[in-house]
């Protein structure tokens, strides 16, 4: 080590930096499997890059939404976030809320409704898109 030190005009330090650095990196062949693909002998690493994420076609419905969300009263915004963000039964919700589950539907479906029309031609195209 001492001898590529006083070649390269470095200290032993940057030299043994140098070496443990190129011990780190190690290549893997585009055609060997990943390690999560042992049951799959046809995926690849190729196979895995490039691939689509889904939440990107999310983002235009979301913000859609929440524009639309915007002209519905404050009663029918909070049922529609217990209900589709806190993940809550119609029960659940009428119970805080202090309703019942029947009003809680009734209340739903009307502002669904008028997201959906808030939303014109773009409504089903959103809603596929969600699925």
């Amino acid at each position: 080590m001492h001898e590529i030190a006083g070649y390269l005009e470095l200290s032993q330090e940057e030299v043994l930096d140098g070496l443990q650095a190129a011990h780190a990196y190690a290549s893997t062949s585009l055609d060997a499997p990943p390690p999560s693909a042992e049951e799959d002998a046809d995926r690849n690493f190729e196979s895995e890059l490039g691939t689509e994420d889904v939440s990107y076609e999310l983002i235009d419905a979301k913000l859609a939404i929440a524009d639309g969300m915007g002209s519905l009263p404050e009663n029918e915004r909070r049922i529609l976030y217990l209900r589709f963000i806190e993940d809550m039964t119609q029960s659940e919700i009428g119970k805080r809320i202090g309703v019942s589950q029947m009003q809680v539907s009734r209340i739903l479906r009307a502002a669904t409704a008028r997201l959906r029309a808030e939303l014109g031609d773009d409504a089903d195209v959103l809603v596929a898109a969600a699925a």
